[in-house]
């Protein structure tokens, strides 16, 4: 199997400037990112017992340099004292340069590359007070995430590349509508929304002879709705059901991933659902609280049917419950907690590139019942 090791130095600044001019507000600011990697990949080879053969399939050391400087804005008009509208603008320009210094039959070395690209992002929302305790809401917005430099691979009988030198930026609209409300004493609320995302592409692993790259599939779309209602009965007690809906899809045929138009996405749930319970209390003259928090995710795959690289594999649905008692000692909080109480064994994603070869899939399980003790100081 490749072993893969990445280490990565990160430098991130941003710097913003807000104010207001009668009936507008505004918000400028910077940003900047250095990102200083290097990657190594090796695939050992064996024969079929499983014993180390002396053939170097690959070794390759992959540094890279990564720095984007953009520039940004959003400008709010309060139309009337209901209507608010906004925009907003992001313009980025970001450089790469990428070495690669490889041996062993899948690669060599290749001279150092370098990209840039220049992207221009979009923001628009529209608020409308319906009420003194209602609101709604329609919000717009893109977003992208870069591309670059890839790793050159050959095909050990022909020679051919196995991949593109280089991959896209990938993609994505978003568009969404709200409301939000609540009843005049406070004691109940209520925030919906539903939305839609248009992922053009979508940037993923490829396995090119067991070797990862970086390649662009189609495109997918997202549609989901999320509901959440508050009810506070009483001053101490506080109830929160919240439910997300969703479909993620691949809406056009992506052999590179082995899917088809309307396979759903992986590690994406259709439905999760939370209900939590708090109840506030005095103790001793200290205040306290004390409180539960129930989940279900719902089933999903990790991977498509008709995956080559990453055979299918089923997520099961699960549940899990929390516990929680905290007392406030003036400025100081101590809460004990219980997460996952009945130890629910969730598999929260799986990787199964390995078992192609007859190896095992690897599964990344949820938390086991974990048991703990937080304290907080206020300043």
């Amino acid at each position: 199997p490749l072993v893969k090791e990445v280490n990565t130095d990160k430098f991130t600044q941003e710097a913003r400037l807000a104010g207001s001019v009668g009936a507008f507000d505004w918000i400028v600011g910077g940003f900047y990112t250095r990102e200083k990697s290097f990657q190594l990949q090796t695939l050992p080879a064996t024969d079929p017992t499983g014993a180390p053969f002396p053939l170097n399939l690959l070794t390759a050391e992959l540094p890279s340099l990564y720095e984007e400087t953009a520039a940004f804005g959003t400008l709010t008009w309060h139309v009337t004292d209901r209507l608010d509208l906004s925009g907003g603008l992001r313009h980025a320009k970001n450089e790469q340069t990428y070495e690669q210094n490889a041996s062993g039959l899948l690669g060599g070395p290749a001279p150092k590359r370098s990209s840039d690209e220049s992207v221009t992002t979009y923001l628009a929302n529209a608020r409308y007070r319906l009420t003194d305790r209602s609101i709604g809401y329609l919000r717009y917005a893109t977003g992208y995430r870069p591309g670059g430099p890839n790793m050159v691979l050959n095909d050990p009988v022909t020679g051919a590349p196995l991949a593109p030198p280089t991959f896209d930026a990938d993609t994505l609209k978003s568009y969404e509508a709200g409301y939000k409300a609540s009843t005049a004493d406070g004691r109940f609320s209520l925030d919906a929304s539903v939305y839609y995302i248009d992922w053009q592409d979508l940037q993923i692993v490829a396995l090119r002879n067991g070797v990862g790259v970086v390649a662009n599939a189609s495109s997918a779309a997202i549609k989901g709705a999320e509901f959440t209602v508050t009810a506070r009965p009483t001053n101490a007690l506080s109830l929160v059901a919240a439910v997300s809906l969703l479909d993620a899809e691949l809406d056009a045929d992506s052999p590179d991933l082995g899917g088809m138009k309307g396979d759903s996405l992986p590690d994406s749930p259709k439905v999760t659902v939370a209900l939590s319970a708090d109840y506030g209390f005095s103790l001793r003259g200290y205040d306290a609280d004390v409180g539960a928090t129930v989940r279900h995710v719902a089933d999903r795959v990790s991977s498509f049917d008709m995956s080559a690289g990453t055979p299918q594999h089923a997520l099961p649905d699960y549940t899990t419950v929390d516990l929680r008692f905290g007392v406030d000692f003036n400025a100081v909080r101590a809460q004990f907690y219980i997460r996952n109480l009945f130890d629910e064994f969730g598999e929260l994603s799986a990787m199964t590139s390995f078992s192609v070869a007859g190896g095992p899939i690897q599964i990344t399980p949820l938390r086991p019942r974990t048991v703990g003790l937080t304290l907080t100081k206020r300043f």
